[in-house]
């Protein structure tokens, strides 16, 4: 069965490699909303053959995952641009440079760093007291925290390039939450979006709230023809 599946990787829901009248049904779950959505309705409508479906799952701008992730992201923000938390770990560890030489000449350095050390725990601090116990917040704390314990055993260009991996996959997270929160269709952008499949050439358009096992509102079920 998987053999006779073909992936087209990196194509742009916009501009499909495919010609008119190829497929009786295309479908997207959790996709379509983060394009270009006029442009896309009309590309799959192109590519349907006359009476093919499109079907998708969307989100919804008060389902539970959309407040999760908003929620999410209030932790971002404070960690990575109010209180700049990589930042400060960034200037401890410049601070503590080659941490070689004699014990003397180190007690010197960990001196020198010991301001730099303060500032990153005074902001551990500010950020625990707003986020004490939520999973991203001890995620923050647990790679901060490890960063800091292998420091004496780094050589510079370790420690800077450890922090800098860190610092990226908590910016690539806050990236994909911000992208998903923008995504997300309230009942104006549903309703708008009829209009436009029905511009696009789609004949019939139905929009309903789509909810889990538990009854939670987990998006939008869109059906057009």
């Amino acid at each position: 069965m998987r053999e006779s599946i073909c992936f087209h990787s990196y194509t742009p829901c916009e501009e499909q490699p495919f010609e008119d009248d190829s497929f009786d049904l295309v479908s997207s779950q959790f996709g379509f909303e983060y394009s270009d959505v006029e442009l896309t309705l009309r590309e799959v409508r192109r590519v349907l053959t006359p009476g093919g479906r499109f079907i998708a799952i969307s989100h919804h701008v008060d389902s539970d995952l959309i407040k999760a992730a908003s929620t999410e992201l209030d932790v971002y923000r404070y960690a990575l641009d109010e209180l700049d938390l990589f930042g400060r770990v960034r200037n401890y560890m410049s601070a503590l440079g080659k941490l070689s030489g004699s014990p003397k000449k180190l007690a010197k350095t960990l001196e020198r760093a010991k301001p730099y050390s303060q500032d990153v725990n005074e902001g551990m601090d500010l950020f625990r007291q707003r986020h004490p116990d939520d999973e991203c917040s001890k995620g923050i704390v647990g790679a901060i925290s490890y960063l800091a314990r292998g420091a004496r055993q780094a050589t510079k260009e370790q420690r800077r390039a450890a922090v800098e991996a860190a610092a990226d996959d908590f910016r690539f997270a806050q990236a994909r939450l911000q992208d998903m929160v923008a995504a997300a269709l309230s009942q104006e952008q549903i309703d708008s979006l009829s209009v436009t499949a029905r511009a696009a050439g789609f004949e019939s358009v139905f929009c309903l709230r789509l909810f889990d096992e538990d009854r939670g509102l987990a998006g939008w079920q869109i059906h057009m023809r």
